[in-house]
């Protein structure tokens, strides 16, 4: 199967990231999820809004602190991986570093 970890894991080039979005704990390590370009989509009375044009799941891993998996389990867990960057890479995902996006701002 692809070996999505210890590619990530090899990578040696620095790389710019505009902002982290969070922390991906998966089986076999664990990841960054940075946003590589964001552009400002509006604003609103508590701050301003960012639409995520990039992503990328940097590990965080050092050398050999990987989890061996057996080869089933290593399939499973780079499908997952695979479904979280696409997921991350979709055109919808928008971030802020001063409002809570996930709360609604109606009122009933």
């Amino acid at each position: 199967g692809l070996n999505l970890a210890k590619t990530l894991a090899s990578a040696t080039e620095p790389k710019k990231v505009c902002g982290i979005l969070g922390v991906a704990r998966m089986t076999h390590g664990t990841y960054l999820a940075c946003a590589l370009s964001m552009y400002r989509v509006g604003s609103l009375p508590q701050g301003r809004v960012w639409q995520v044009q990039g992503v990328d799941l940097l590990s965080v891993a050092l050398p050999g602190q990987q989890q061996e998996l057996d080869e089933t389990s290593r399939q499973v867990d780079d499908r997952q991986f695979a479904m979280l960057q696409d997921m991350l890479s979709d055109w919808g995902l928008f971030a802020s570093s001063d409002v809570d996006l996930t709360r609604t701002q109606q009122s009933l």
